[in-house]
């Protein structure tokens, strides 16, 4: 019997393997998978900014913590 997760319906999570199932008009596949490492370490209360500077694009990330208590 083989007791190892069936993984043939599971979604990949790496947006490499995905990448040719996306339309994607600006990003690669390396720039979505740094936004994603960026979005993971930020928390639940960071962010992540995304702009464009002479023609390049270009990430920001910020980690805040929000003060407990009422305001």
């Amino acid at each position: 019997m083989n007791n190892s997760p069936d993984t043939s319906s599971s979604p990949s999570r790496k947006p490499s393997d995905l990448i040719g199932k996306l339309d994607l008009r600006l990003l690669t596949a390396e720039q979505v998978e740094h936004i994603d490492e960026l979005l993971a370490g930020v928390g639940e209360d960071g962010e992540v900014h995304l702009f464009v500077q002479k023609s390049e694009l270009r990430y920001r990330a910020t980690a805040s913590k929000l003060t407990e208590g009422k305001v």
